[in-house]
C-alpha cells in the first residue's frame, strides 16, 4: 500500500462517511459502513492479482474503533454494487473506481455505532513499511444494504 498524505485521507473520507447499516431494511441497525471517495485517479484493480498478498494488505491490518480492536477479517469493502470479503476478495480483480466513486468497508456490529463522535484508527503493515491513521468522525444517519451496495 502506498502512503497517502494526511490531507488527502481527510478529502477521502467526508464528515458525513460514518454511517449505521441496517443490511435487510427492516429498522435493526446491525453494522457500520466508513465510505471513502476515490479523489485522486481512476483506480483500476488488475485481473490477474495476487490473492494472498491483497489478503495480507487489506486483513493483517490492525483496526480500533472508539479504542476497542475489530477483527478486520469480518469487515467487507462494498463497491460497484458489490460485497467483497476475505472469501471472494479474488472477485475483485477488474474492479474499476472513478474519480468520484465511492466505495464503503464494511463492519458487522450488532446495535451498530451510538450517536456521537468516533474515533477510528487503522494501521497497516505491509512488507517493512507501517503506516497509521486516525479518522474522528461524528456518525452520519443509518443506510441500508441497497445504499451500501448501491453503484458508484
Amino acid at each position: 500500500m502506498s502512503f497517502v498524505p494526511k490531507y488527502i485521507i481527510k478529502r477521502m473520507v467526508p464528515p458525513d462517511a460514518l454511517k449505521n447499516v441496517d443490511t435487510d431494511g427492516k429498522g435493526k441497525v446491525d453494522g457500520f459502513a466508513l465510505k471513502y471517495v476515490n479523489v485522486l485517479a481512476p483506480m483500476k484493480i488488475e485481473k490477474n492479482l495476487d490473492v494472498e498478498d491483497l489478503k495480507k494488505q487489506l486483513f493483517d491490518a490492525d483496526l480500533e474503533m472508539d479504542g476497542k480492536k475489530l477483527d478486520v477479517k469480518k469487515a467487507a469493502i462494498c463497491a460497484t454494487g458489490k460485497k467483497f470479503t476475505i472469501e471472494n476478495i479474488a472477485d475483485i480483480g477488474g474492479m474499476e473506481l472513478p474519480v468520484g466513486g465511492c466505495l464503503y468497508i464494511y463492519y458487522p456490529l450488532p446495535g451498530g455505532l451510538a450517536a456521537g463522535k468516533h474515533v477510528l484508527h487503522l494501521k497497516t503493515k505491509y512488507k517493512e513499511r507501517v503506516d497509521e491513521t486516525t479518522l474522528e468522525r461524528d456518525l452520519s444517519g443509518t443506510m441500508t444494504s441497497k445504499d451500501l451496495l448501491a453503484k458508484s
